[in-house]
């Protein structure tokens, strides 16, 4: 009788930095919902804390240079676009093999979207309406699961391109 061999298959692995804790509570709401039971990648969340886009990015390629490139088949980096990308910070993320996905102006008015409401102009108009709209806080994956859900953000992908771009990095 021959020996049977197990095979062991490998998950990719994903390091997904969000700007703020807001992001950080979606990403590993969407981790949850999307990659339980060693279903899609093993994904890391890491929290920038702000300071603008150059700050995140910069915090993504010190995550890559700090560790052993191996460490993460892919790294991605969600941020608002209320401050401009720069053309050179653009060409440091690619040149680091960093996906940015941007949410116009902010992660709140993605989530206005999503609610298929009206997105204001402003950050700041875009969370006080979101706050208005679902009252609740949006710091703990927690929070997501009373309004946000699979079939929602799913649905909200088909119309909102950089939705479906971080959704295809977590399957």
């Amino acid at each position: 009788m021959a020996n049977k061999r197990r095979v062991i298959t490998q998950r990719k692995t994903l390091l997904i930095v969000g700007e703020g804790i807001t992001e950080v509570a979606f990403l590993t709401y969407l981790r949850q919902l999307y990659c339980t039971a060693k279903q899609g990648p093993k994904v890391t969340v890491k929290n920038a804390y702000g300071k603008g886009p150059e700050h995140v990015v910069h915090t993504a390629i010190g995550y890559q240079t700090n560790r052993r490139v191996a460490d993460f088949d892919q790294i991605a980096a969600v941020l608002d676009t209320d401050i401009p990308w720069t053309e050179k910070l653009v060409a440091e993320a690619k040149r680091h093999h960093i996906l940015l996905i941007g949410n116009s102006p902010c992660i709140e008015g993605t989530f206005l979207a999503m609610l298929g409401q009206k997105i204001p102009a402003t950050s700041a108009a875009c969370k006080a309406q979101l706050q208005k709209r679902i009252n609740s806080s949006l710091f703990t994956a927690e929070d997501y699961t009373t309004w946000c859900t699979r079939e929602l953000i799913e649905q909200s992908a088909q119309h909102h391109s950089e939705l479906a771009k971080l959704l295809a990095i977590y399957r």
